[in-house]
């Protein structure tokens, strides 16, 4: 860690984030340290719904709601999270400047994986 967490509020600063494994972690580890994780930020938010049981062992999406990772995160830990970009920013750019095929693909993905929260 370098510096000293003890009684320290922490900011934790990711790229993205998928099953929230890394956010789990650093809470645990900045506790431990004596900190208190205060916040997230990622720098792209692909809104995409935590894995269900099926997906996990079976690679097949079930098409059921879930929340996000991060949504997961606030709503477990009561942390406040933050996203630089979202996949639909970056739908917004492709549309403006993409080639059509490359939006379709990320609209289908939204579709597929966009978490209920």
């Amino acid at each position: 860690m370098g510096a000293s967490l003890k009684g320290k509020n922490v900011l934790v600063i990711d790229d993205v984030v998928t099953a929230g494994t890394a956010m789990r972690e650093a809470i645990n580890l900045v506790a431990k340290e004596g900190g208190k994780v205060v916040g997230f930020v990622v720098a792209l938010d692909r809104r995409e719904k935590m894995p269900g049981p099926r997906e996990k062992e079976e690679g097949v999406d079930d098409g059921q709601p879930r929340m996000s990772a991060l949504g997961q995160i606030k709503h477990e830990f009561g942390v406040q999270t933050a996203s630089i970009v979202t996949l639909d920013d970056l739908i917004d750019v492709l549309r403006a400047k993409g080639d059509r095929r490359d939006i379709e693909r990320l609209e289908e993905y939204r579709r597929k994986y966009l978490a209920s929260d």
